[in-house]
């Protein structure tokens, strides 16, 4: 058995790490099944989180600039 999962609940659960993600990695490991990554999710995954730590990066920044004005 394969799970397939959207890359938007990948992000949601941040990697299965969430309450929900651990009962899917506990379906998966219950019923031998394997997570299937295919390559547009993991795209997307990636391109999602490279936006975010940009972002993050960029109000760092910006946070840093602030408190130097102070």
């Amino acid at each position: 058995m394969y799970v397939v999962l959207d890359s938007n609940i990948w992000i949601q659960s941040i990697g299965l790490h969430t309450s929900s993600g651990v009962a899917v990695r506990f379906f998966v490991q219950q019923h031998g099944a394997k997570i299937v990554v295919p390559e547009i999710v993991q795209l997307e995954v990636e391109q999602k989180i490279r936006n975010r730590l940009l972002e993050l990066r960029d109000n760092a920044q910006k946070s840093y600039d602030d408190a130097l004005r102070v």
